[in-house]
């Protein structure tokens, strides 16, 4: 649709717009020249104001004294939301301050040298707040990986991800290169250090950002949206310019073409990398979100029929992320000569907006393989795979041309046998009725309540989760199709533990529990899923003086409330089933729902969507 050479001249011309931070005077001139690409192609401009907290790292900067030499100038950038500061004070090593390296050292009144989390680089906040919780002044954090590296993630003052406003981090923290901060651990090993941390931030509360839209209208009102953001940290090629410049090309392309049969509408979004007001801990994807409260409220949100994204088009194989898998039928059967891997929607970028709402929606992105350069200041154009660009953008090309011009119908069949063959793996075949009501109704049912009722089936089925709890994981949310019969495996281990100490196999029993979390959290609504922590039943196993029959009965015991809680679980799926079937035969005076579990047994329908 759009030529490579094209799209890298496209994508060096925006670099020159530096650092784009939400609602700073940097996005305001990028979306200047936005507005003004869009307008010469006689296209119109819709300009969304976004109210977002705006965060500007203004110079950072690491003196490192040495005794008996001069001072040594160590280049920093400020980790955003740091608060600025300038404090002097004795500089000591903390590990990463994970693994229990912060037991018996004093670090109160101190800058701590932290090294950067390998495993989960957005665990960094919780690096810091051990570190601020044991009385640190000031953190220093030195990247995972060798390059001369600086780094921004967003660090938040609490440990959870809600969406709503928390404290901001209270203490200055600055990122530093791996080799410079392993140059400090070195100096650590043999001498006192004293160090003097400046940081200048600037956050204002309540500026603007901007989600910039134009649309190409087709002969139905059903809509396509092609979306990316425009907000990025340093100059970042892959998070997110290519996108833009992406979205620019295409913008050209489809202004040759005859109008479609859907409605086409690009959208470069605001507040995609952090932005959301009040510290709040899910500070990302914000300017999306806005987006759809702005539709919702505008009561036109069903036009939406798909939503197609791009971000952190780097290296390595395509990963396509997908809620909806009748998205994902239509998305494998036109990129089969694209070595592509699958995945459930990701949490980490727009499309997640899109698929809180239950729109079909998709993510075409690397991140995985790009970790090493992700949000750093060596995200350059070099580091660019090109074959990649290629395939990303014929994937976005053949799905926009199947669903815009050609009119291509999801496939909501293909849909309900996915679930019947999850349900059946779970040995949940209580639930085959309802499956085989909701085939019969999908039958007669008219396209507008058809994709209504699998709104509601996207809400309820695909959800984010952290299996463990916040500060002892350190792994990235998941997102689980199904998530509320994950109970059931659970089940299926009990058992297993079970069997094996009946036959006296304590240590197999113990492996078998182990894999059990024990915890289920929804981040951002911070709700639990159905869950049973057999950590106290593992401890006991390890007490050699508790005889195996009470053993015995003890997980027989654990494994009833389980038994309660998955039944529990197929209950409530029974309801949800009720609502879509409802919808499917016109009657959507109801409410979407998405279960919360509120207590030990009991589940109830919370943060309801009116349809």
């Amino acid at each position: 649709m759009f030529s490579l050479q094209s799209l890298i001249a496209r994508t060096k011309e925006l670099l020159r717009f530096g650092e784009i931070v939400a609602g700073s005077d940097n996005e305001f001139k990028l979306v200047e020249y936005l507005r003004d690409q869009f307008e010469r192609l006689d296209l119109d401009v819709d300009l969304q104001r976004v109210e977002v907290l705006t965060w500007i790292d203004k110079g950072s900067s690491l003196e490192v004294y040495v005794p008996g030499r001069q001072h040594i100038d160590i280049p920093a950038a400020a980790i955003p939301y740091s608060p600025q500061g300038d404090l002097e004070a004795p500089l000591v090593y903390g590990g990463t301050c994970l693994k229990g390296e912060l037991d018996g050292l004093d670090i109160e009144g101190k800058l701590v040298l932290v090294e950067w989390f390998k495993d989960e680089l957005d665990d960094v906040k919780y690096q810091y707040l051990k570190a601020v919780e044991r009385g640190a002044v000031g953190v220093v954090v030195y990247d995972a990986y060798l390059g001369r590296l600086l780094r921004r993630i967003v660090i938040t003052g609490t440990k959870d991800y809600r969406f709503t406003a928390a404290p901001p981090p209270p203490v200055p923290v600055i990122s530093i290169t791996r080799e410079d901060g392993l140059f400090l651990k070195k100096l650590l090993e043999h001498e006192e250090l004293k160090a003097r941390l400046i940081v200048e931030t600037e956050v204002r509360q309540g500026s603007t950002g901007y989600n910039v839209s134009i649309t190409f209208n087709g002969k139905r009102e059903e809509e396509i949206i092609v979306g990316t953001h425009h907000d990025r940290w340093f100059t970042a090629v892959v998070d997110n310019t290519i996108g833009v410049a992406m979205l620019i090309e295409l913008a050209n392309a489809l202004r040759k073409r005859p109008p479609p049969l859907r409605t086409i509408k690009l959208i470069s979004f605001t507040a995609e990398e952090s932005g959301a007001p009040g510290f709040s801990p899910w500070y990302w994807i914000y300017g999306s979100r806005c987006y759809l409260k702005e539709r919702l409220s505008n009561d036109d949100i069903d036009k939406i029929y798909a939503f197609l994204s791009v971000d952190v088009l780097g290296t390595g194989r395509p990963i396509i992320s997908v809620a909806g898998y009748e998205l994902q039928a239509l998305a494998e059967r036109l990129t089969q000569d694209v070595n592509a891997e699958y995945e459930p929607l990701t949490s980490y970028s727009d499309c997640y907006s899109f698929g809180l709402h239950g729109i079909p929606s998709l993510c075409i992105h690397t991140i995985p393989s790009y970790l090493k350069y992700y949000h750093t200041n060596e995200d350059s154009l070099e580091k660019v795979d090109l074959k990649l660009l290629q395939d990303a953008s014929h994937i976005l090309s053949r799905l926009l041309d199947a669903l815009a011009y050609q009119g291509q119908s999801l496939d909501y069949l293909y849909y309900l046998q996915v679930i019947r063959r999850k349900l059946r793996e779970l040995k949940a075949n209580v639930l085959d009725f309802q499956l085989k009501t909701l085939i019969n109704y999908l039958k007669n049912a008219k396209e507008h309540d058809i994709r209504k009722a699998f709104k509601v089936i996207n809400q309820a089925f695909y959800l984010p989760c952290l299996l463990g709890y916040y500060e002892e994981l350190h792994k990235p949310f998941i997102t689980i199709f199904l998530p509320q019969l994950e109970i059931l495996h659970d089940i299926k281990s009990l058992k297993r533990a079970l069997i094996y100490m009946e036959k006296g196999d304590i240590e197999e029993a113990k492996k078998t529990l182990c894999k059990i979390p024990p915890v289920r959290i929804v981040p951002g609504f911070e709700i639990l899923l159905p869950s049973i922590n057999v950590r106290p039943l593992i401890r006991l196993l390890n007490e050699k003086s508790i005889k195996n029959e009470h053993l015995l009965k003890l997980i027989r015991l654990f494994l009833s409330v389980a038994e309660m809680e998955g039944r529990d679980s197929i209950s409530s799926l029974e309801k949800l089933f009720k609502i879509v079937i409802d919808v499917l035969k016109g009657i959507y005076d109801v409410r979407i729902p998405r279960f919360r579990y509120v207590g030990t047994l009991t589940w109830a329908l919370n943060m309801e969507y009116t349809l």
